[in-house]
């Protein structure tokens, strides 16, 4: 494999030997080298933006008077013609000037793209830009969100083990509340509802936008806490390769090879990716539960491999067609090795691939995507329990595919109507086969969804006021539903009371209005308001999987019904000056039939203990309210403050008993691993010798169990307690190599999560990169002016 990306990289090198460039500084009326500043040519969809030392270099292949865009958010957009020709580079230096205003967020990239268009409504939208993106000192993609009001992750061990974000209180023990979607397809397994972070790459993310709250009609099913739309980078540059390593904590490698290239005339472009990572990993058990084991406890690890391709096409600068397949192989240790030469071990084989078009017919522009993600997921388990020895594999073949498609059109000046389809099914087919018995248990099930939606948005011409009314229709079908055990053993006996199969198909559907409102009083102040109802569909793991748990054994519940969620939500932004700025937002939401995990009062004997019986059901209703607080200072172009705040608190209003009965009424109690207060603060500062950032993360008190009584087992007590940590990032790019040391975790402070596994405590990481395009190689010849750029 790696002589084929030898063989990719030279005939590119030898094809596009050649080309011409517009390359230059960016910078303020200060003098001061601007980075992230998007460079866009309309004629041709070319981008880029501007590195740390506010250098830009951008392949174009026109020839002519061509008109270029210099845009950067608190910047009037510059537009410069410039004439291109055939005897060299063309030199543009530009000078932005500052504007004072508040905008909708907006999604920091080479450009904006229609289905990133659709979701600039009036709701609370945090985006996360490259630069952001690069200075974060975060070792995964989802380490990000973890600074972001509002938004709760919750990891196991760390990049050991999977991780569930939640959004607005809707934590829990639900994983499906939160829609992930990358590059315009959603990527959560209707099994769980869980997304695959680790198949994602934090150096590929051009921006990260969270949209809070089921406030947009454009996503439905698993959009009830909010949506976090990922944009991966598009190539810039005729040609562009980079290969970079990394090494730091618990022996942990990883290296990373990106190939990316642009046509002659701009438009056919690629790019392809591939890692590999390995680490020993650590003992992620307590010492007081290692103590009560009988099994051998040893590291959690993980080895991982990814290989990825993206190819696109523009027809014009209107039209264009793209294609992506990626490949994702990973193995992670369980934490238990007692015969087994892997131990107790989770793998994943994993392929997603997508096709979308992006056009315009006339005035009206049109979003066609459709997707397919698959996913062969292993489990080997291992234990000893009271001197019993078992074990067992789970295979899952869990299959995602479907389509959607939107269409835009401008009814006037003041009137923009979107209108689509969507449609995914999603399945799983998995067995349990036991090696010390005789028992295999199998469970498959398939939800098809359906959906239909439309939205305006109203801005009249003169006015301040804008206004988004929109509708959306889910049809979900629940079906081929199973849960059976052959040749059932003593000790699997217990199971054959919940075996079902041959039911009849059940549907759901719901109408889900939304309305969303913004007022901007000056250009420094503005007001929102949104009304939203949201649905979401039971994940097939709670519809037809019967399971042991932590702390007991959880039933399949087929008869559960989708939860609804009405949201009421109103915010302010206010720029005090042109540096400083706040946000704030206060919510209140109701849940009706809202799912959740609880005891039924009952127990099993397993054979070697009395466990208590659980099951996800509809529980009556829940009261979810709280309110962010943001606050961000820019010193100046180089020196960063934010801080934020979140107080939530996620109540059961009305405890409905299901008609097996449940042990506890749970009215009044508190939904359990949401923590009531989270603080997060940080800065960035950006010098020519190094960058540096930190950040601090607080997560407050959280729940422990659904009846809010004391854990009489492990912590001895109601709640989790709260903790605090600290990482910190150190950068520094010298000519084409980019040396980065990232310290996640600096007091090493352990904590243990709401799984009962402590944390990889601090992880001390250093990475090299060196890059090779012709960008580099044009900054080299244009050195002299580094530092000293007035303009054109």
């Amino acid at each position: 494999m790696r002589y084929l990306f030898l063989i990719i990289c030279f005939l590119y090198i030898a094809a596009f030997a050649e080309s011409q460039v517009i390359t230059g500084y960016i910078t303020d009326e200060e003098n001061n080298l601007l980075s992230n500043v998007n460079v866009y040519v309309p004629a041709s969809g070319a981008g880029t933006v501007s590195d740390a030392a506010g250098y830009y270099s951008l392949s174009v292949n026109l020839q002519g008077k061509i008109t270029v865009e210099f845009s950067c958010l608190g910047y009037k957009t510059e537009k410069k013609e410039v004439n291109f020709h055939k005897t060299g580079p063309v030199k543009v230096n530009v000078i932005l000037k500052p504007e004072v205003f508040i905008t909708d967020e907006i999604i920091v990239g080479a450009e904006k793209n229609f289905e990133e268009e659709t979701l600039d409504i009036p709701v609370r939208t945090k985006t996360v830009g490259i630069q952001e993106i690069n200075s974060t000192p975060a070792i995964s993609p989802e380490k990000i969100l973890q600074g972001i009001s509002g938004v709760n992750v919750s990891s196991e061990s760390g990049i050991f083990s999977s991780t569930d974000i939640s959004m607005r209180g809707l934590g829990g023990n639900t994983k499906g509340g939160t829609l992930v979607v990358v590059d315009g397809s959603p990527v959560n397994k209707s099994d769980a509802g869980s997304v695959n972070w680790s198949m994602i790459d934090k150096d590929n993310i051009a921006s990260m936008s969270i949209i809070k709250g089921p406030g947009s009609v454009i996503f439905g099913s698993n959009a009830m806490g909010g949506i976090i739309n990922i944009t991966t980078r598009r190539p810039a540059e005729r040609f562009s390769a980079d290969i970079s390593s990394s090494y730091g904590t618990y022996n942990t490698f990883d290296t990373k090879l990106r190939l990316s290239g642009i046509s002659k005339e701009s438009k056919f472009y690629w790019k392809s990716f591939t890692s590999y990572r390995k680490s020993d990993g650590y003992i992620n058990t307590p010492d007081e539960i290692i103590k009560e084991n009988d099994s051998i406890v040893v590291p959690v690890y993980l080895e991982e491999f990814a290989l990825s391709g993206l190819a696109g096409y523009s027809f014009d600068d209107k039209n264009s067609v793209e294609l992506s397949v990626n490949y994702f192989d990973d193995t992670k240790g369980r934490g238990v090795k007692i015969y087994e030469f892997a131990g107790a071990n989770t793998q994943r084989n994993t392929i997603h691939g997508f096709a979308k078009y992006r056009g315009n017919l006339g005035s009206l522009k049109l979003f066609a995507n459709i997707f397919v993600l698959y996913e062969d997921y292993f489990r080997l388990n291992e234990y000893y329990s009271d001197g019993e020895y078992a074990l067992y594999e789970i295979n899952s073949a869990r299959l995602e595919n479907g389509a959607k498609f939107m269409t835009q059109y401008n009814l006037s000046e003041s009137v923009e109507l979107t209108a689509g389809a969507e449609y995914k099914s999603g399945s799983v087919n998995g067995a349990d086969i036991y090696y010390t018995s005789t028992d295999i248990i199998r469970n498959k099930g398939k939800l098809d969804i359906m959906s239909g939606f439309i939205q305006a948005k109203i801005k009249p011409s003169g006015t301040h006021f804008t206004i988004v009314p929109g509708i959306r229709y889910d049809f979900a079908v629940f079906s081929n539903a199973l849960f059976s055990i052959e040749n059932p053993s003593y000790s699997i006996e217990y199971l054959s009371e919940y075996q079902f199969s041959n039911t009849s198909p059940v549907s759901w559907s719901s109408f889900s209005p939304k309305l969303s409102a913004e007022y901007a009083f000056t250009d420094n102040t503005k007001l929102f308001a949104t009304i939203a109802k949201g649905f979401r569909a039971p994940v097939l793991d709670d519809l037809c999987r019967s399971d042991q748990i932590k702390g007991g054994f959880r039933i399949a519940n087929p008869e559960i019904s989708p939860e609804y969620l009405y949201s009421f939500e109103t915010g302010a932004d206010v720029k005090f000056t042109e540096r400083l700025y706040a946000e704030i937002s206060v919510y209140y939401n109701i849940g009706k039939d809202f799912m959740y995990l609880l005891s039924t009062g009952d127990s099993v004997n397993m054979g070697y203990t009395i466990a208590p019986v659980y099951k996800t059901d509809n529980i009556g209703e829940v009261k979810i309210y709280g309110v962010e607080t943001d606050l961000n200072y820019s010193l100046n172009k180089k020196f960063n403050v934010f801080v934020n705040h979140t107080w939530n608190q996620s109540v059961i209003s009305r405890f409905v008993v299901n008609p097996e009965g449940a042990g506890t009424d749970l009215t009044g109690k508190f939904l359990t691993d949401i923590p009531d207060h989270k603080f997060s603060g940080g800065f960035s500062m950006f010098t020519r010798i190094v960058n540096f950032s930190a950040s601090a993360n607080y997560t407050g008190k959280r729940w422990i169990k659904d009846d809010n009584t004391v854990d009489v087992i492990y912590l001895l007590s109601d709640k989790y307690p709260s903790y605090i940590t600290f990482d910190a990032k150190l950068r520094r790019t010298y000519k084409n190599f980019d040396f980065a040391l990232t310290v996640d975790n600096v007091l090493n402070k352990i904590y243990t999560n709401s799984k009962g596994y402590k944390c990889p405590g601090r992880m001390i990481i250093f990475e090299v990169k060196y890059s090779l395009s012709r960008k580099l190689e044009d900054r080299r010849r244009e050195a002299g002016e580094y530092g000293n750029v007035r303009g054109e």
